[in-house]
């Protein structure tokens, strides 16, 4: 267990259904290579949007599906590439919610879907602690 938990569902179950049968058919297609940190496998909706280095926010939020997450990192799958160098992305940490400044280090087709890897840059803010 991780300690980080999904956000609170908003969409319909079909679409849950959907979304998941989809990542399992993408997820047998990975294939990970040795890191410097080791990976906990971790599926939930996350929210991203465009930032700078600074973790100004310059885009329009976009839901994406997180696959894992290590100490150093997240790679999460989205249905159209990003090209932005930084992103904040929002995660739902046992009962609060905390924003990351992350670089983008990977974005390459899988399927339908595009994995995107990001590195942890820092910690913006934790609402609630």
């Amino acid at each position: 267990m991780t300690g980080i938990e999904p956000r609170p569902a908003n969409s319909t179950t079909a679409v849950n259904d959907f979304w998941g049968e989809k990542l399992a058919d993408e997820l047998t297609h990975f294939e990970y290579e040795s890191r410097a940190h080791p990976r906990t496998k971790l599926t939930i909706e996350i929210v991203a949007r465009a930032s700078n280095r600074q973790g100004n926010v310059l885009g329009t939020p976009f839901n994406a599906i997180s696959t894992d997450i290590s100490p150093g990192g997240i790679g999460f799958l989205h249905t159209t590439a990003v090209a932005d160098k930084f992103l904040v992305i929002d995660l739902g940490v046992r009962d609060h919610q905390a924003s990351v400044l992350v670089e983008v280090v990977r974005c390459r087709p899988v399927g339908i879907f595009y994995e995107i890897g990001a590195k942890f840059i820092r910690l913006l803010d934790a609402a609630g602690s």
